[in-house]
């Protein structure tokens, strides 16, 4: 059984891409996994909803799902179609084509795969400024969701004038993050009792500080750089470059807990590698849109594996070169 997996495609992949590597590595009824945010913003997502098309990520995956399994994860800059009432027809569109557009949730079969939607500031949370004006906001959000009396709400929900409060003394940090519907509070983890399932699916990465690295980068180490206001991601290394592990510390006690033998996880594009959490694989194949200008190269990570999860032959292609090994 063999897994084909992409990083977050950001509208800059390409189906003759997926398509070529898919041909060239798998097998009928083999796997592809997408790791979230299909495109640099919602706003495309968003248009081709309003026009009732059940699947804007299809310009990356096409008819794939008709020989392979394909996995779309969802990422903070993706669009739930449950706004639009679309969501039960695509939750119903083909067997192999496999979603879960909620914050999390399990999909059984004979994989069991349970989903981490959305992600935290992984990519700013070295800011403190950013960690004030996440606390900010959740604040709000809860005052509104009581008042609502609703289950949950979004940082876009929110009355005009209470976001222009929030957005006061926050400029930079603020168009990080406003408009992600699924900018993700993973508190709601340690009261999570789900535990027995084989793979757990990932945007956002555990925080890998101290874990053994088997090849590549850490699965979480980010490329930043200081700018006025505090930190943004960097395009390439240099002088000023700072690097950092940014994976979120709760996604990491929960994989802790869980019996899950491999995660896989995005987010963090110039993070593509392979490292060990005790027992646990962590595997980020890395995104198309890091170091772009360097090297206009699709990084991917094909997985072979047995039906046990047992063990793995990995290949791992990013900018670097390409590596693999078996584990």
């Amino acid at each position: 059984m063999r897994f084909l997996v992409f990083g977050d495609p950001e509208g800059k992949v390409r189906y003759g891409e997926v398509a070529r590597l898919a041909n060239k590595f798998l097998g009928k009824g083999d796997w592809i996994i997408f790791m979230g945010d299909y495109f640099s913003n919602q706003l495309t997502a968003y248009k081709y909803f309003r026009q009732g098309r059940l699947f804007p990520e299809s310009s990356v995956f096409r008819d794939l799902y008709k020989r392979f399994k394909v996995v779309l994860v969802f990422g903070n800059k993706d669009l739930q179609s449950r706004f639009f009432d679309l969501h039960e027809r695509r939750e119903r569109f083909h067997e192999n084509l496999i979603l879960v557009e909620d914050f999390h949730g399990k999909v059984p079969g004979e994989i069991n795969l349970f989903f981490l939607n959305g992600s935290n500031l992984t990519n700013v949370d070295i800011s403190r400024r950013a960690k004030r004006l996440v606390r900010r906001i959740g604040t709000s959000i809860e005052k509104y969701r009581k008042k609502r009396g609703v289950q949950s709400l979004r940082l876009v929900d929110l009355p005009k004038e209470e976001v222009n409060r929030i957005r006061r003394g926050y400029a930079f940090e603020f168009k990080l993050i406003y408009d992600y519907p699924y900018l993700t509070n993973f508190d709601f983890l340690k009261d999570l009792r789900e535990r027995d399932f084989d793979i757990l699916l990932t945007h956002t990465p555990p925080l890998m500080k101290g874990s053994e690295l088997v090849m590549g980068n850490y699965p979480d180490l980010a490329l930043y750089k200081e700018v006025r206001g505090g930190v943004c991601p960097a395009r390439r290394e240099g002088k000023k470059v700072k690097k950092g592990n940014v994976g979120d510390e709760r996604v990491l006690k929960f994989v802790k807990r869980t019996r899950c033998k491999l995660v896989i996880c995005g987010h963090i594009h110039e993070a593509s590698g392979v490292a060990y959490l005790k027992d646990k694989l962590v595997i980020n194949p890395g995104s198309k849109i890091a170091f772009l200008n360097r090297k206009k190269i699709l990084p991917f990570t094909l997985i072979e594996t047995d039906q046990d999860l047992t063990r793995f032959r990995i290949l791992l292609r990013n900018w670097s070169g390409t590596y693999e090994k078996e584990v």
